[in-house]
């Protein structure tokens, strides 16, 4: 997709004056009469509160620090950088997706999973990178703060008890991703050991020749072609294609994981209240999962769901995140200990929602391959105007997500909702099809479907 704007990020280790540079440069543009928008990293105003409170908390893995920036920065994504890109604006960016491959790979996260996640971000039009030597970066850094930040000195890792200590030795992680970046083509390195003056001459000559061919205003560009296309017409799989298989991690645990999945109001939670109430009765321990329970992003999710514009992409980031600190902090400890798992609805629902939203199934399979595969999967099959029926009837209302209406489908909400609705039994179906599930007739009696689960759950422990 070719975009009449200009992207311009700068990305450096802590105490590299990439920062200064970048306000030099958007002084600079401004007073040459260029249409200029900002954006930094983690400043999402959605998002960044949020992460705040987890960072206070000390409650972020790599794994879910990872997803929590990124769902801060498609939040930025969708609201502010492709609109001004579209518009034909020159947006400057202090730290792209470049901080996530440094920050997030010295914690430990796997490269190619970090770029899968980023994936939909916008190739920039220049990506300067600000090498300082370690040494200096880290005197600048602790001359002019009174303390270091427990992330920010990359504490969270155990590299050292000296916050000094670490901090040196985590900003040369992050230093070493860099340099691999840099050497393979991907950052343009600009010497920060240089003064000012001469760092920021160099990179206004460089942007000069990037803004060569430029022009605003511009014709708006279209919107991408992923954003509402072909899903509303999904058919299943012919004959002669496979349905897609989301393939999940094999857990070596020593407790059970059974997973009921089914659209909204299809007697998921009914299922999974009847079917603890049993196991328990059996003498099973039992903890019971889903999306949206996680401590660290339930509130957020709900908070998120009043914002009359949230992308959608950022609200299945937010998910993810939700997703991870759910398995993390509860599937898996449970899962170790023995325990027998009920999780009200899995990956398999989350990546529908976005198929229908336009992102890739080997993307999502990608993002969510971290999950552990289920020793037992139910799905409960409603119809479309069955499902919205029994909406209306529990809240007396259509909800905005659950109808679709963030795709703006069409205008009426009813005509939205069972459209979305259709398309998502589709994906779902086609998830399924090639797993390890048993579809049950959601239409029969709650106590026949229960017995038909307990059927399944019980060849689990012979």
């Amino acid at each position: 997709m070719t975009l009449p704007g200009r992207l311009i990020i700068v990305e450096g280790t802590d105490g590299s004056g990439k920062s200064t540079q970048l306000q030099l440069l958007k002084t600079w543009l401004e007073r040459e009469g260029y249409p200029v928008v900002s954006s930094e990293w983690n400043s999402s105003s959605l998002v960044k509160s949020w992460t705040k409170r987890a960072k206070k908390q000390k409650s972020l893995t790599p794994r879910t620090f990872h997803l929590i920036h990124a769902s801060d920065f498609y939040d930025r994504l969708e609201r502010v950088i492709m609109p001004a890109l579209r518009l034909g604006q020159i947006v400057l960016a202090d730290r792209y997706i470049y901080t996530a491959f440094a920050r997030d790979g010295a914690r430990g996260c796997d490269q190619e999973w970090i770029k899968n996640t980023y994936a939909y971000a916008p190739t920039p039009s220049l990506a300067l990178y600000f090498q300082t030597p370690l040494d200096v970066a880290v005197e600048r850094i602790l001359s002019g703060r009174p303390e270091l930040k427990y992330h920010e000195a990359g504490l969270d890792l155990g590299l050292s008890d000296d916050p000094v200590e670490s901090f040196r030795l985590f900003q040369g992680m992050v230093k070493d991703v860099y340099d691999r970046l840099a050497a393979v083509g991907e950052l343009t390195v600009v010497d920060a050991t240089e003064p000012i003056h001469i760092q920021q001459a160099k990179v206004r000559e460089v942007v000069k020749r990037v803004l060569s061919d430029y022009e605003y205003p511009a014709p708006i560009a279209p919107a991408s072609e992923t954003k509402v296309s072909s899903q509303f017409v999904a058919q299943p799989a012919t004959p002669s294609s496979k349905p897609p298989r989301i393939r999940l991690q094999k857990q070596n645990m020593d407790g059970k994981l059974v997973v009921i999945e089914g659209s909204d109001y299809s007697g998921h939670t009914q299922q999974c209240k009847l079917l603890k109430g049993w196991l328990e009765a059996e003498g099973h321990a039992v903890y019971m999962a889903g999306i949206k329970r996680s401590k660290l992003m339930g509130e957020a999710i709900e908070e998120a769901k009043e914002d009359p514009i949230l992308g959608s992409t950022t609200m299945g980031m937010f998910y993810a995140t939700d997703f991870a600190d759910e398995l993390e902090n509860g599937i898996v400890p449970a899962l170790r200990s023995g325990m027998v798992v009920i999780a009200d609805r899995y990956v398999y629902t989350l990546i529908a929602r976005q198929l229908v939203r336009g992102r890739s199934l080997e993307w999502l399979e990608k993002l969510y391959g971290f999950a552990p595969s289920p020793d037992a999967a139910v799905y409960l099959s409603l119809p479309a105007d069955e499902l919205i029926r029994r909406g209306m009837h529990m809240y007396g209302q259509l909800h905005f997500w659950e109808s679709g209406m963030d795709l703006a489908i069409c205008p009426d909400p009813l005509d939205s909702a069972i459209r979305y609705q259709i398309a998502l039994l589709t994906h779902y179906e086609q998830l399924i099809e090639r797993s390890r599930f048993t579809t049950l007739n959601g239409m029969a009696s709650p106590m026949n479907n229960h017995r038909r689960i307990q059927s399944i759950v019980k060849k689990l422990f012979r």
